[in-house]
């Protein structure tokens, strides 16, 4: 992997199974270290291993903020992740 200063991954994890799409977030994550990431998710379940968050549906911005934040309240990522 190159050096990057801003990561853009697309659903780049979905054939994997839950546990091993934690291992790679994680270890991406790492490596980024101090750089962006912009990662589009293909399953809400992974939400606790991102800082912020936003959710999006029809090219529009449903919310935004820190994953604690978003958790807290009953929104649309709530709901996403009672699915």
């Amino acid at each position: 992997m190159k050096n990057p200063d801003l990561l853009v991954v697309d659903e780049a994890l979905a054939p994997f199974d839950f546990n091993v799409r934690g291992d790679l977030i994680k270890s991406i994550r790492e490596h980024m270290h101090g750089r962006g990431i912009f990662w589009a998710l293909e399953s809400a379940s992974s939400v606790e291993y991102f800082e912020d968050f936003i959710v999006m549906e029809s090219g529009k911005i449903l919310e935004q903020g820190s994953t604690q934040e978003l958790m807290s309240r009953d929104g649309p990522l709530k709901a996403l992740l009672a699915t």
